[in-house]
């Protein structure tokens, strides 16, 4: 059986709900070093490449205007997921025994956003692409551990912000099929950059070692969408 797009938009605006799964990537940068009043220094990681991937599960809703073939109309998501890059480092002091060896985590967890779609129905498919605002939740945190081999003393530090959003412009384009009088499937790509964010840390030891991280990437999504047309 073929279905048009009239039988899941058959008005001239259309309000519809949905749910969504999709596989999250990320890539970019990261350097991490750490300094201490000895004024050693040490490279963690120098522009290292990130590579990261998992996936995310959504809702949404939006509302779609039609003008003969043609539809542009916002669409408002929330998607629950979590991404972590993570490295460990070892500083160690070459004028006394002690070492300090980290680890360190930028954590991004959950999204939400609004987007405006604009395209053109082609029989049972609607065919579009997308801009939008997309706000990223995320956390630095850090774990270190100071040993002074000298006198056999250890010492834990734990560091953790508080979660943050960050706002950035994102763009996109998708297909949407109309399966039933009020379903429709779709398949939607977005992508989206994400500004340098840097953090610092003090430990607080004898030594006053402080550790710095910065961090910058692209988020890209593959969204398979299932959703109810009113």
């Amino acid at each position: 059986m073929i279905f048009t797009a009239t039988q899941a938009f058959s008005a001239n605006h259309s309000f519809y709900i949905g749910g969504s799964l999709s596989q999250t990537s990320i890539s970019g940068k990261r350097n991490d070093s750490a300094t201490n009043e000895r004024l050693v220094d040490k490279n963690l990681t120098n522009n290292k490449s990130i590579h990261r991937k998992n996936a995310y599960g959504g809702v949404f809703a939006g509302y779609l205007f039609r003008i003969e073939n043609f539809g542009i109309g916002p669409e408002f998501f929330y998607n629950y997921g979590k991404l972590e890059e993570t490295i460990s480092g070892t500083h160690s002091d070459p004028l006394g025994p002690i070492n300090t060896t980290f680890d360190i985590t930028h954590k991004l967890t959950n999204q939400a956003g609004a987007n405006v779609r604009f395209g053109y129905f082609l029989d049972s498919y609607f065919l579009y692409t997308l801009l939008g605002i997309h706000s990223q939740t995320s956390q630095f945190y850090a774990k270190a551990k100071h040993i002074d081999l000298g006198v056999g003393t250890e010492e834990d530090y734990n560091y953790k912000t508080k979660k943050k959003n960050t706002n950035v412009f994102s763009f996109g384009f998708g297909v949407q099929k109309s399966i039933a009088e009020n379903y429709a499937i779709g398949l939607e790509c977005k992508f989206a950059n994400f500004p340098n964010k840097n953090f610092t840390w003090n430990l607080g030891d004898a030594d006053t070692t402080k550790l710095t991280s910065s961090f910058k990437y692209q988020l890209r999504s593959i969204n398979l969408k299932l959703m109810y047309v009113f």
